[in-house]
């Protein structure tokens, strides 16, 4: 759910922790998540710009 987008309180809201630590400790590293998405988001657009993607359905035949 994080990944996605969904908010760290609405996940302790719906697991019903008491405590938002818990809920942080156990199910998300939110650096992590950002800092991956941001990475993926970034590859993506260097593929794009350099069209890798002809070169890959020649590597797969």
């Amino acid at each position: 759910m994080l990944e996605h987008g969904v908010g760290m309180k609405f996940v302790q809201m719906w697991l019903g922790h008491s405590d938002y630590a818990t809920t942080a400790n156990i199910y998300a590293h939110p650096d992590d998540w950002e800092a991956k998405n941001r990475a993926v988001k970034v590859m993506s657009e260097i593929m794009k710009e350099h069209d890798v993607t002809d070169c890959l359905k020649d590597e797969w035949k």
